[in-house]
């Protein structure tokens, strides 16, 4: 593993000088500082959590990696964030979606001494720098993701058993052409709810056309245009299961734009259950997070990892729950 003291070695400077670039302290040339970074970019280096703390140079803040805020689901989540750091008396700092560099970015809090851990609401599959920090011992708790194989404390919510919940609303309903509007497959949560929603169908005698299955990044606009091109054709579906709630948005703008009703044509479901979802325009039948839970213990586990960087890893998921509004109904009559 490298140490500062090899970081000296390498840049030709004194250990003292690695210390104060690590802090960010004004009494370093530009010409160290710059070999000091340089070094530091080629290998990688993270300042151990552990010694940092018993050196007693907590920062007291913890950093929040979010996906698009403009998803109505991560100012939500965040707000749940916020609440528990500060019972627990610790600032926030947010690194929100900018071209992929995120992940990168917010793992260099850790080592640049910005914040003592983070939490990950989003993370791909995929991810060189996360992956780096967590071979580091870096401490980082998924949120609301979960990643096959990564050494870290992960809790989400049983994304199979809420797709299961939302496949059997609609079946139950009489539905059998039914669609699936999922996100990008390099989210771990999309992915879930896509197979569980799948899966479900499929144990139930229900498949789905290549048509009637699109993948659509986590906008708006580009939920309704996957939608319009779904519901445009003649055999569209009588109803659509979506990865989270802005994609239902999505949906059910773009049917009625195409004059068609929900739900007395189309019933559709989302995911998530985030405050837009029960309003009026929208009533959208949805399946349910304990977000405000799970975001208590994401801060307690990260808080223990800091304490305890020895503690072996957990991995949690949270029961989700099925919310029947109005935008599901029983299959048209003729379908």
């Amino acid at each position: 593993m490298v140490t500062s003291r090899d970081i000296a070695r390498l840049a030709g400077v004194s250990q003292s000088t690695v210390s104060r670039v690590l802090q960010n302290r004004p009494e370093v040339s530009d010409e160290a500082r710059a070999r000091v970074q340089k070094v530091l970019d080629e290998t990688g280096y993270t300042p151990n959590p552990a010694a940092r703390a018993m050196r007693g140079t907590k920062t007291n803040a913890i950093g929040v990696v979010v996906g698009r805020l403009t998803n109505p689901f991560y100012p939500e989540l965040l707000e749940s964030i916020g609440l528990a750091l500060h019972k627990a008396g610790k600032r926030m700092l947010l690194w929100s979606f900018v071209h992929g560099r995120f992940e990168e970015e917010a793992v260099y809090g850790i080592r640049d001494q910005i914040v003592d851990g983070l939490i990950f609401t989003t993370a791909s599959y995929g991810s060189t720098a996360l992956q780096d920090a967590l071979e580091r011992r870096a401490p980082i708790v998924l949120l609301n993701r979960s990643l096959d194989g990564v050494a870290c404390d992960q809790l989400t919510s049983d994304h199979a058993q809420g797709a299961k919940a939302a496949v059997e609303h609609l079946v139950g309903l009489g539905h059998r052409r039914i669609g699936v509007l999922g996100g990008i497959p390099e989210v771990s949560t999309n992915r879930e709810r896509r197979a569980g929603f799948l899966a479900e169908l499929a144990e139930r005698g229900v498949t789905v056309p290549e048509r009637h299955l699109l993948t659509s990044d986590a906008t708006h606009n580009a939920a309704y245009a996957e939608a319009v091109a779904m519901l445009s054709a003649p055999d569209r579906p009588t109803a659509i299961l979506c990865a989270n709630d802005l994609l239902a948005f999505g949906a059910i703008d773009a049917a009625r734009d195409l004059g068609i009703r929900v739900p007395e044509d189309l019933s559709v479901v989302g995911y998530d259950d985030i405050a837009m979802s029960a309003w009026p325009a929208y009533s959208l039948t949805t399946v349910r997070q304990p977000l405000r839970v799970m975001a208590d213990v994401a801060v307690s586990m990260l808080l223990r990892r800091l304490e305890e960087p020895d503690h072996p890893f957990e991995s949690r998921r949270y029961s989700s729950e099925l919310i029947v509004r109005g935008s599901t109904g029983p299959v048209p009559a003729g379908s």
